[in-house]
Order: C-alpha cells, then structure tokens, then sequence
C-alpha cells in the first residue's frame, strides 16, 4: 500500500506538469527546450520509483522505451507525451513494482516478446542499455535438478572417498613429520563441503524422531534396533553431523567397519573440527588393527579441535568406554603426540588443550620425537616404571639407529642393556626434511615414556 501512495503521488504531480507543458505546446506550436526538460525530469521520477536508479544519461526515447518494456512488456506507439501519460496511469493502479535486478526476467506466458527496437544503430555505445534490443527477457535460470535419495547415497560414497585421500595426506604428513605439508592437508579438508541435499523440514523432523527412537535404542543395547533407526534418520537428512556421528557409534557396535569407513569421512567432511567425529574415525581404524592410523586421528582430534577445553574430556571418555586395552592404546599414544607437539598442549589437572600449532622446523623436530619414542615404547614394556634410565639416541638421516649410550643408570645394569636394546633396535622414519644436519642426537627419559602408555588401573 505504501508502493502504490508513493506512485500515485509521482503520477499526479507529472501528470500536472505534462499538462502544463501541453499548453504551452498547443500555443507555441512546437515542441520547446522546456518541454524536453520537464519530459526528462518526469522520466526521472518515474524511473526512480520503478527502477529504484535513474538514467540521465541516456536520451529520452531509450529511457521512455526501457519505461514501457517493464510496464507494458513492449514499446508503445504515439507521441512521447501520450506515452509516458500512459506509463503514469498504469503504474499509479499498479499495487506493487519490483524494483529492477541487473537482468530482467519476465513471465513469457504473460508478457509478450518486445517490438523490434526504433533505436538508430548509431546510438553511442557509451550510453548505458540505449539499444532497446538489450531489452528482450533473460530466461531465469533453471531450477537444480531434484536430489533423489540415489544421488544423496552416491553423493555420500564420493564425499567419502574424496576425504578418505585427504585424511591420507594428513595422516602422512602426521607420521613423516612434515607440519608444512601437514597444514596444507588441513586447508584442503577445511576448504571442502557437502553436497547439495533437497533436506525439507517434514524430512528433517522425521529424521529426528527416527534418530531418537535409534539412541533409545542404543541405550537399551539394541544395537540391531538402533542401526535400523539410525539408518532411516541418516536417509532423510544424509548430512547432520550428529546423525552420522551415532550411526557410526552403532556400525561400530555391531562391528560392521566397512559401513563405519565409509560414513566416517563424511562426518568429517561435515564437521572437520569435531573431536567426536575424529575420534570415531580412530575407533575404526584401531578396531581394523591399523593402529598407526588409529593414533594418527586422535593426533588430529586434538589438532583440529576448534573447542579445546572440551577436547581431552572427550577423548578421556572415549578411552574409559573401550574395554579392549589394544583399541584403548592408539588413543593414549595420540595425546602422547599431541604433548609433544604443542607447547603445554595437553594439560591433566585443567583438563584443556592449548592451541600453540606452530608450522616449521621446531614442530617438525617435535612431532618425529613423539614419534620416534613410540616405536621405542613396545621394546620399552617390561621396564618398570620410575627406573630413571636416560639413554642419547642418535639416528641418522635414514632413520637408522647409529648409537645409544646410558646417561643415567638404574643401577640394574640388566635392565639398563634392555633399554638400550630396545632403542637400538627400533624402526624409524627417515629425519624430517627440515633437519639439514646427517645426524640427530635425542635424549630419551625412559620413564616418560612406560608412564605416559602404561595402562591405568581403573580402566
């Protein structure tokens, strides 16, 4: 109502002065330099009001023309004055005008085609949208095909196998203790999205209920029962997080790993810095013997995490729920990770993370300590805690274990050999490639390392 008082107004007063300026035309007998100017000011208005800009720059004939196309959907015939009587009263019984948008588009069912244009083609094309023939209606763009349920689940199996390769590379760059790579890895998973999904509110409420009815079930330890659940609810809405985050719980329950592989990297994909979700993708991997990998998620649950005070009670919790101490041990090995590589990372008594995630050479030299002195720890199992063994290792740029000499004994000296063999025969990864030197001298506290994976009593 407010569009239509503001045009009723306009068409008033123009129509006062075009009447004015009718006059003076019928006793003058021509048209006058006034008459163009109060045309001009006239289309101005009009102009504003319907278009919401102005075109002053343009002559008159092509800012009438753009005028009519929009009202009428064609060019008028008859004289300027007859013309732009004509858009004044039509647009002063209009209840409402769009405003203009960048292309026109028009309902081809309602509007006819435009006539063809009555510009001269020598019209300066510096004057803007003169040529009346840039007027025809722009087809609006077609809606997106429907996503059908069969695109939703081959959408699912792509997303899955795209984050797969980039969980890959961070997982890589994680273990050869590359940072530089490491980051690139974690832009690239950041950067990606889900699919379009044609989720609507009825499938979103059907979704939850399904989904509630699952975790009743899972609390009751039907696990049969809340996979069915759980599945529906994941069908009608493919992309909440919290949806796959307890499918996976169940797939895992009910050991089906292929299914909890393939969802994993989508709930991801979906919340990259969730620490539930790369917790899960941990669970998988351990519970698929691929401990490296296992512990190499959990690394990255503390990593990613955009929440780091509620990081390491989750992963706490997550260790207190596993019963079996092999699947339990990649989680203790990740934080043991994460300490080492962050400054003051993982604090017990606060029960915070901190976020100190430096790129270069010191995070680089960090992070192939921690873990190097994992591949120590299995050969380190039968040392008691508290020994006070210091052993310096030295590794070559191959990774080789040159030498390994007691700095501080334990005054068993069969214990002492032991550690020393466990040491010397361990495994590593070649240096990373920002330590330039062929050799790299490390001090290795035994006892940091039994205490920090040994098995707490009250799991």
């Amino acid at each position: 109502m407010k569009t239509k008082n503001l045009l009723v107004t306009t068409s008033l007063v123009t129509m006062f002065q075009l009447n004015q300026v009718g006059a003076a035309v019928s006793q003058s007998g021509g048209q006058s330099s006034d008459q163009a100017t109060v045309m001009e000011r006239t289309l101005s208005d009009l102009e504003k009001t319907i278009f919401h800009q102005q075109y002053g720059r343009e002559i008159i004939i092509s800012r009438l023309e753009r005028l009519e196309i929009k009202i009428f959907g064609r060019i008028q015939s008859g004289s300027l004055q007859h013309r732009i009587d004509e858009i004044i009263v039509h647009s002063a019984d209009r209840t409402s005008v769009k405003p203009e948008s960048p292309t026109i588009t028009q309902d081809r069912d309602e509007i006819p085609p435009p006539a063809p244009s009555r510009v001269k083609n020598d019209t300066p094309a510096d004057n803007l949208l003169t040529g009346s023939s840039r007027f025809k209606p722009a087809a609006s763009p077609p809606d997106p095909p429907p996503v059908s349920p069969e695109a939703d689940k081959k959408n699912i199996e792509q997303a899955s196998w795209d984050v797969s390769a980039v969980i890959d590379e961070l997982l890589k760059a994680e273990e050869n203790a590359d940072s530089i790579a490491l980051d690139n890895a974690m832009s690239k998973l950041f950067d990606m999205k889900p699919p379009r999904s044609d989720t609507s509110p009825a499938m979103v409420s059907k979704a939850e209920v399904c989904h509630q009815r699952g975790m009743s079930a899972f609390n009751q330890k039907k696990y049969r029962d809340a996979l069915a659940s759980l599945k529906e609810a994941q069908s009608e809405n493919p992309w909440d997080a919290t949806i796959l985050n307890d499918l996976i719980r169940v797939l895992i329950k009910t050991n089906d790993l292929d299914s909890a592989v393939l969802y994993g990297p989508v709930a991801i994909l979906v919340a990259p810095a969730s620490t539930i979700a790369w917790c899960d993708m941990a669970e998988v991997f351990a519970r698929a013997k691929q401990y490296s990998r296992a512990r190499g998620c959990v690394y990255l649950a503390c990593l990613m995490s955009d929440d780091s005070s509620k990081t390491l009670p989750a992963i706490q919790s997550e260790i207190a729920s596993i019963e079996e101490p092999e699947v339990r041990a990649p989680f203790k090995q990740g934080l043991f990770i994460a300490e080492y590589t962050m400054k003051a990372y993982v604090d017990i008594k606060s029960g915070n993370i901190g976020q100190d995630k430096e790129i270069g050479p010191e995070a680089d030299a960090a992070l192939y300590k921690a873990n190097m002195l994992l591949s120590f720890a299995d050969g380190l199992q039968k040392i008691k805690p508290n020994s006070g063994i210091v052993i310096v290792v030295t590794v070559s740029k191959t990774g080789e274990v040159i030498s390994s000499e007691v700095l501080r004994s334990s005054g068993d000296q069969d214990l002492d050999k032991m550690a020393v063999k466990a040491l010397s025969e361990a495994k590593l990864l070649p240096l990373p490639k920002s330590i330039q030197s062929n050799s790299q001298q490390y001090i290795v506290l035994v006892d940091k390392v039994v205490q920090a994976l040994a098995e707490p009593k009250h799991v």
